[in-house]
């Protein structure tokens, strides 16, 4: 099995060279942001796509004792409901909500984050269903579910972020875009 050290620390040391290179053009808090959100980019790769199936004899095993089914049923997590699995889903994607908008000036409507939000959670469900294809087996369910509640918890992130935002600024007289800016 392809395991997740090696592909996150080399996504880490890409990111440090941009990061170095970077360094002197933007603020403090920007840099900050930008290397919190590659460690939660690295992390959310981590958790839904390593490790990742390619030995025979691993595969072989491995698709004999998978419990695991794709689901394209949506809401079937009601049924079958599984904190663990619901809030996590949903709180896998919620930070992304806060990052959208802090990394782009572009990023600051509810629908774009929408369209972020489905696209983000899109990709990672596409990926572990190919890469299941390719193995042969589940090894990662791919899940409407999941799709839902990643991009509600994408949404309930940028909620949230509005809501501090305009609480910053009004109780504080704070321009959180303005730390972001050199």
């Amino acid at each position: 099995m392809l395991d997740v050290k090696l592909p996150f620390i080399l996504f880490l040391i890409v990111f440090a060279i941009f990061f170095i290179k970077n360094l002197k053009r933007n603020t403090l808090m920007k840099n900050f942001v930008n290397l919190t959100f590659a460690i939660y980019v690295a992390s959310v790769i981590a958790i839904t796509i390593f490790p990742i199936p390619f030995d025979k004899t691993t595969i072989y095993y491995a698709s004999q004792s998978s419990y695991l089914h794709n689901n394209m049923i949506p809401f079937n997590f009601l049924s079958a409901f599984s904190a663990y699995q619901t809030f996590g889903n949903f709180l896998l994607l919620l930070p992304l909500g806060v990052y959208v908008p802090l990394l782009s000036e572009k990023m600051k409507s509810i629908k774009k984050i929408l369209v972020v939000g489905v696209l983000s959670s899109l990709g990672i469900e596409l990926t572990q269903l190919v890469i299941s294809m390719i193995a042969g087996y589940t090894y990662r369910q791919a899940d409407i579910d999941d799709l839902i509640l990643n991009t509600l918890g994408t949404v309930v992130g940028y909620v949230a972020f509005k809501f501090l935002f305009n609480l910053c600024k009004r109780q504080f007289d704070l321009e959180i875009f303005s730390l972001l800016k050199k």
